[in-house]
C-alpha cells in the first residue's frame, strides 16, 4: 500500500471510530499540508488526540503497514 492509501485508511478509521469529526480532520489536513508532517503528530499537536490514543493509533497504523508488506 502506498503512503497516500495508508493515510486514507487511517482517516477512515478515525472518522468511523469517532476519534475525530470531519471538521477536525479537515483542520488537521490543512495544517499537515503546511507542515508536511505525519497526520498523527499533527492531531497530537492540535490536542485532537491524547497520548493514550496516539499509542493505540500507532499500533493500528503499524498493523495495516505490516499487512501490506
Amino acid at each position: 500500500m502506498q503512503p497516500h492509501q495508508n493515510q486514507e485508511q487511517l482517516e477512515s478509521y478515525l472518522l468511523e471510530h469517532s476519534v475525530l469529526d470531519r471538521e477536525q480532520l479537515a483542520i488537521a489536513k490543512k495544517m499537515q499540508a503546511r507542515q508536511d508532517g505525519p497526520l498523527l503528530m499533527i492531531l497530537l499537536q492540535l490536542s485532537f488526540i491524547d497520548l493514550k490514543q496516539l499509542g493505540g493509533l500507532l499500533d493500528y497504523a503499524a498493523q495495516f503497514r505490516a499487512d501490506c508488506m
